[in-house]
């Protein structure tokens, strides 16, 4: 096997996904700390499994040696469990950018589920998320992508309404401290952007997030048409 190589100058990379049971993984060649952009996508000519990602201890393992300030991360269809994305996550508190899109994979299987947005409430515990300190907490954007019919809207709602904190804004550097308000130190989410592709519009119940847009809150929530 090649030597372990290290590539500083690399700051953006794509990464795509077959299903296959690999001889050995090539996460356990690179090692790239001065990452900031990542992209997890599948290989188009391979059907992934449900739930199966293969590379997935590697791929942490890569991510913890390259100790890299990863700022975004796009993940598009990817059979990542809830409990992958969760453990993903605690390893770059550094994100800012966080779009998930869960195309091709069976709504049981999808990442995004009612356990993963509880996870990302900056002040409660989850199944998913014992210790009180919060996931990325430098988050700025979300994007959810799902395919699911059905959801627990208020949990999403829940969520949305604990990242916004326009009060930490910092004018100088965006990073906030909420210490004094009594909750963890997070940043303040711009913006959020939830789409049900298979979900028919079943009215207003979004609604309560309509103060939170009126200030200041970039909101997109968008149906199936």
């Amino acid at each position: 096997m090649p030597p372990r190589s290290a590539f500083f100058p690399l700051k953006t990379l794509t990464v795509r996904h077959g299903n296959l049971i690999p001889l050995f993984s090539a996460f356990s060649l690179y090692t790239f700390p001065s990452l900031n952009t990542l992209h997890l996508k599948p290989d188009k000519d391979i059907k992934l499994k449900p739930n199966i990602w293969f590379n997935f201890d590697p791929f942490m393992a890569f991510l913890e040696r390259s100790s890299c300030l990863l700022t975004t991360l796009f993940i598009e269809g990817l059979s990542l469990s809830d409990i992958q994305l969760v453990r993903l996550l605690r390893h770059v508190p550094t994100l800012r950018d966080l779009t998930i899109i869960d195309t091709d994979i069976a709504g049981s299987f999808s990442p995004i589920s009612k356990q993963f947005i509880e996870s990302l409430h900056t002040s409660r515990t989850s199944d998913l998320r014992l210790e009180a300190e919060p996931l990325i907490p430098r988050l700025h954007s979300l994007t959810l992508d799902t395919g699911a019919t059905a959801f627990r809207d208020k949990v999403v709602i829940d969520m949305v309404r604990s990242r916004w904190i326009p009060s930490v804004i910092s004018s100088a550097n965006g990073i906030s401290s909420s210490i004094k308000e009594g909750l963890p130190p997070v940043d303040c989410l711009r913006e959020f952007t939830m789409k049900f592709r298979n979900r028919s519009n079943p009215g207003d119940v979004y609604e309560p997030l309509d103060l939170t847009e009126k200030n200041g809150m970039r909101l997109v929530i968008t149906w199936k048409k």
